[in-house]
């Protein structure tokens, strides 16, 4: 759960033991995807160094969150609406 929505998070550690991938995927929109979904092939040591795949997730969906486009949805989100 991020920002009171649910995401999945898939990792391998060593996908054809070439890298490591990570999928984020949620029922809406992101800060870093329209669709909800994030493929990323990273290093081993590169998610081991951010704490692991949820830390990196997390981190990764805060840090984009920061944005001006994603503040503003998000505002947008929980503003009731008449219309």
């Amino acid at each position: 759960m991020w920002q009171e929505i649910p995401v999945t998070i898939t990792y391998e550690a060593d996908w054809l033991g070439l890298c490591s991938h990570l999928q984020l995927k949620a029922n809406q929109k992101l800060p870093y995807s329209e669709t909800g979904y994030r493929s990323l092939y990273l290093s081993k040591e590169s998610v081991i160094k951010r704490g692991g795949p949820v830390a990196f997730a997390t981190g990764l969906l805060d840090e984009m969150a920061q944005s001006p486009q994603w503040q503003a949805y998000w505002r947008d989100q929980k503003q009731l609406s008449l219309f």
